[in-house]
């Protein structure tokens, strides 16, 4: 007789049994460390403490001490700079002075060094992620490792300038430039003290020269 009509589909069946994982493909090749490290400006000085690499070295600068603008910030002036520009006519230019000590006293921890130009350092402290510098102390906090120490300096309360100089911290065993020493005022160093105004004596204490530490974690 005649073929009957096709019949509805059945149900599905139930899952076979999983295959068997496959072999691990190849290793691939392995990336580049990545760098880590904070960066701070040692002043004062040409090397950088252990666990910390030069990222390059030269002298401080800032803007004369007469002057009314310029900048308010100290720099550490590489001893290799690049231009790209032939223009030197200085019209209304903001230039910079190399940083001179003024240090003078027979208690100053600088004495030897006075009105000598103050080298740099740019240095990379391996590991590390957190910079902090520390005023009035000469050790660091709890968790932190101390890259240097030593003594805040800006700029005389008597300047001309109309503006205010960042405060630094430099080492306490400062250098100075080689050939340098004879006073030529241009952006002067002067050490910090603390006043008794505003500013809790005892623990404080008139005058005496404020310390630092440069801390990284």
């Amino acid at each position: 007789g005649d073929v009957g009509p096709v019949g509805a589909p059945g149900a599905p069946g139930a899952d076979g049994v999983p295959g068997l994982t496959g072999e691990p493909g190849r290793k691939g090749p392995k990336g580049e460390s990545a760098s880590s490290g904070a960066v701070y400006v040692r002043w004062g000085r040409t090397t950088c403490p252990s666990g910390a690499d030069v990222v390059y070295s030269g002298r401080a600068a800032g803007a004369k001490y007469d002057h009314s603008g310029g900048t308010s910030d100290h720099h550490c002036l590489p001893n290799n700079p690049q231009y790209l520009s032939e223009d030197d006519t200085n019209a209304l230019g903001a230039q910079l002075y190399g940083v001179e000590y003024e240090v003078a006293g027979s208690t100053s921890p600088y004495n030897s060094i006075h009105e000598a130009d103050m080298p740099c350092v740019v240095c990379n402290a391996n590991g590390r992620s957190q910079l902090l510098m520390v005023p009035a102390r000469y050790t660091c906090p709890t968790g932190w490792s101390r890259q240097y120490y030593g003594y805040m300096m800006s700029e005389s309360v008597n300047s001309s300038r109309g503006g205010r100089k960042t405060t630094i911290c430099v080492d306490d065993s400062a250098e100075a430039v080689p050939g340098s020493g004879t006073s030529t005022n241009p952006s002067p160093g002067v050490m910090m003290r603390a006043s008794c105004n505003g500013i809790p004596c005892p623990p404080y204490q008139l005058n005496k020269l404020l310390t630092c530490a440069v801390c990284t974690k």
